[in-house]
């Protein structure tokens, strides 16, 4: 069975769902993210993963909320057998 997405870069589908969204004349307003992770620390990262967010979604940086926490050894995460990750983001239809 041949999987349409595999291997897919996240962000090509990411960009993909913002061309979606446009030709239903809806824009991304902002977003919320918190990765959950004991392993890696993620904080180097966060202004990357805002900028690359920023370039994808078409929205500025100041738009998007990026946060890492662990579980305290809680959990797969803390297990360190996986990662999570929460998001909202808030969409409007274009006037």
């Amino acid at each position: 069975e041949k999987l349409e997405n595999k291997d897919v870069s996240s962000r090509k589908l990411l960009r993909k769902v913002v061309k979606l969204l446009d030709s239903k004349e809806f824009t991304v307003i902002n977003i919320d993210i918190t990765l959950i992770a004991q392993e890696p620390k993620l904080k180097d990262y966060i202004y990357t993963i805002r900028s690359n967010l920023s370039e994808d979604l078409n929205i500025e940086k100041d738009l998007i909320s990026c946060k890492a926490t662990t579980t305290d050894g809680l959990g797969f995460e803390g297990l360190k057998k996986g990662i999570s990750c929460i998001s909202t983001s808030l969409i409007k239809k274009k006037i």
